[in-house]
């Protein structure tokens, strides 16, 4: 036996004991991490996830309030309608009375007179005058 290699195990054990401890060491470090990455990985995903929920209640928010103010505005013109309503229906009415009137007076020979409607006496119509 070489007296080298006596004095040269032990040195050399030593440093195998100590690269053992230390891969020991790093593959704790990398089990920790990875550990830590899936960690961060879920918490971002959920906040991803809460993001699109927020987001999708806020849609659903504003489309229930866009069709509150539709339903306002639909509600606001019908009641104008209603309120006009009777003011146009019976215009329309009182013109078509007076038309029948003139249009029967016509047939019956009256002419305008009959629905009380004079006409201008020198049988020119003057459609600039305010009048007509």
């Amino acid at each position: 036996e070489c007296p080298i290699g006596r004095n040269i195990t032990p040195i050399l054990e030593a440093e195998i004991a100590d690269l053992k401890e230390r891969i020991s060491h790093f593959k704790s470090m990398e089990a920790s991490l990875q550990s830590t990455l899936l960690l961060a990985q879920r918490t971002a995903d959920e906040v991803k996830a809460a993001a699109h929920k927020e987001a999708d209640l806020i849609r659903q928010e504003a489309k229930l309030q866009s069709e509150r103010e539709i339903s306002s505005i639909g509600e606001r013109i019908t009641e104008t309608r209603r309120e006009h309503q009777p003011g146009y229906a019976g215009r329309r009415a009182r013109r078509r009375r007076l038309a029948g009137q003139w249009w029967g007076g016509v047939r019956n020979g009256m002419g305008a007179k009959g629905v009380g409607i004079e006409l201008p006496r020198s049988g020119a119509f003057d459609c600039s005058s305010p009048q007509w």
